[in-house]
C-alpha cells in the first residue's frame, strides 16, 4: 500500500492538518532540508546519480534531495515505512519545484521504488521470522557461483541462446567532433547536464556513433540512454529505470545492445528475470530476443 500525503508545485506549500502531524516536509529548500538532516547524528548519508539520500532509521524515513545537476531540481522526497492494520505501507511526501507535469514524472518515477521498499521490508520481516528457526545457511557455495558466472556468462556472450556483438557490426565508427546536444527531446531538455557532459567526453561506445549519458530517477534507480556524437541526438528509448532492463553489454563496433532485468505483473510480483538483446535499426532499439537468465549469485 502507498499513500501519497502530498505533493505541490513551485514551493506553495499547502499541508492538510493531518499532514502536519505526520508526513509533512516543512523544509523550505533542498539546502535547508539537508543542513537539518545532516545535523541529525541518526541520519547516515550517501550520493546515488543526482540525489542525496539520507536514512533515518527512526521512522524509518527515507529521503531523496535533489542536487543542481539533477532535471528534478529543486525537490524533496520524503518517503516511510509505518505500519497499519497490521501490514507494511509507504507513505510519500513530495514537495517539487519544477513544472506540474514534471512533477507528477517525478512521484511516478518513485512509485514503482515505494512498492518494492514495501515489498522488501514485508520480506525482511518473514525471512527473519523464519531464519530464527533454521540453522541450516542458504548462502550459495564456491561451486554454485561459479556455475551461475558460467551460465550467465554463455547467454550474454551469445554462446548459449543469445546473440552475439560480432554477428551486427556497423560500417564505421565515427572519428569527428562531437555535435552539440540535440534539445528538441523532453529528456534532453530535462537531463541536459549529463547528456552535454557525455557529449563533451566524446567517447563512442555503442553503434559507431553512440555515448551513453546516464542519470538517476529515485533511489536504487539508474537510467541511460545513447545520444549521437555525429548529430547530438539522443535515442527515443532508455534502459534501466525503476522497472527497465540495465545495459550488460555494448561494443562501438556493434549495433546490438545486451540488457539484464525482471519483469513484473500488475501486482509487483516478479515474473521472471531475462537477458534482453536489442538492435540499433534507424533511430531506434528493437528487441530481437528475450533469454531466461539466472540472476547472480554471491552479490548483496
Amino acid at each position: 500500500m502507498i499513500t501519497a500525503l502530498l505533493l505541490c508545485t513551485g514551493w506553495a506549500v499547502q499541508v492538510h492538518a493531518e499532514g502536519r502531524a505526520r508526513g509533512a516536509i516543512t523544509y523550505a529548500s533542498p539546502q535547508q532540508a539537508l543542513a537539518a538532516l545532516r545535523a541529525q547524528p541518526s541520519i547516515s548519508e550517501r550520493q546515488e546519480n543526482d540525489w542525496i539520500v539520507l536514512y533515518d532509521p527512526a521512522g524509518p524515513v527515507f529521503w531523496s534531495v535533489t542536487t543542481p545537476a539533477n532535471g528534478w531540481h529543486p525537490s524533496i522526497v520524503r518517503r516511510e515505512l509505518v505500519a497499519e492494520d497490521g501490514q507494511v505501507a509507504m507513505q510519500m511526501s513530495v514537495k517539487c519545484g519544477v513544472s506540474t507535469p514534471d512533477c507528477d514524472a517525478l512521484a511516478q518515477s518513485f512509485q514503482a521504488s515505494d512498492e518494492r521498499l514495501r515489498q522488501r521490508a514485508d520480506v525482511q520481516t518473514q525471512a527473519a521470522q523464519s531464519l530464527a528457526a533454521e540453522d541450516a545457511s542458504d548462502e550459495p557455495t564456491a561451486a554454485e557461483i561459479g556455475e551461475n558466472a558460467r551460465i550467465r556468462e554463455a547467454i550474454f556472450s551469445g554462446e548459449a541462446g543469445g546473440l552475439k556483438l560480432a554477428d551486427y557490426p556497423v560500417a564505421k565508427v565515427y572519428r569527428g567532433p562531437a555535435a552539440a546536444l540535440d534539445m528538441s527531446t523532453r529528456e534532453a531538455r530535462m537531463f541536459k547536464t549529463r547528456m552535454s557532459a557525455a557529449l563533451k567526453d566524446g567517447k563512442v561506445e555503442f553503434a559507431g556513433e553512440y555515448t551513453v549519458a546516464g542519470w538517476g530517477c529515485g533511489t536504487s534507480c539508474f537510467s541511460q540512454t545513447f545520444i549521437s556524437l555525429r548529430t547530438g541526438k539522443p535515442l527515443p528509448q532508455s534502459l534501466g529505470g525503476e522497472l527497465g532492463p540495465n545495459i550488460v553489454r555494448i561494443d562501438p563496433h556493434s549495433a546490438l545492445v545486451v540488457a539484464e532485468g525482471s519483469e513484473y505483473d500488475s501486482n509487483y510480483d516478479r515474473t521472471g528475470h531475462y537477458a534482453y538483446f536489442y538492435v540499433l535499426e534507424g533511430h531506434t532499439l528493437k528487441l530481437l530476443r528475450k533469454v531466461a537468465v539466472p540472476e547472480t549469485l554471491g552479490e548483496d
